[in-house]
């Protein structure tokens, strides 16, 4: 099944200031879009949260082995102009939003790399 538009990430510009980032409109397929938030996990608070820590199933669980998937990972590499071979991959699920949060930083190097949270 596709949930992502790999198509509109592709013609998403790669800003490069502060740092490089893209910003995906409807990456998410809107009409893909109520099935995923029907099996949204349930996250046990505020934050980032590994899914290893939670109950990932249905729609959801399709949409990260897409995201997992060479598609992706294809994607990010040409977008970005970088080789992800042997690099790992980190995925957390967003819990609900506080108002501290939101902010974009790079306070490390591995912060840096790009990521992905859904």
């Amino acid at each position: 099944m596709i949930y992502c538009d790999f198509d509109a990430l592709e013609r998403a510009p790669l800003e490069r200031d502060p740092f490089d980032y893209i910003v995906v409109p409807n990456f998410l397929r809107p009409e893909r879009f109520a099935e995923v938030i029907a099996d949204y996990p349930e996250v046990p608070g505020p934050g980032s949260h590994p899914p290893s820590e939670l109950k990932i199933r249905g729609h959801f669980a399709e949409l990260m082995e897409e995201l997992r998937g060479p598609w992706f990972k294809s994607a990010v590499e040409s977008k970005f102009g970088i080789d992800l071979t042997g690099r790992p991959t980190m995925y957390t699920v967003r819990g609900y939003v506080r108002e501290k949060d939101g902010g974009i930083h790079t306070d490390s190097e591995r912060k840096s790399s790009p990521c992905c949270s859904i």
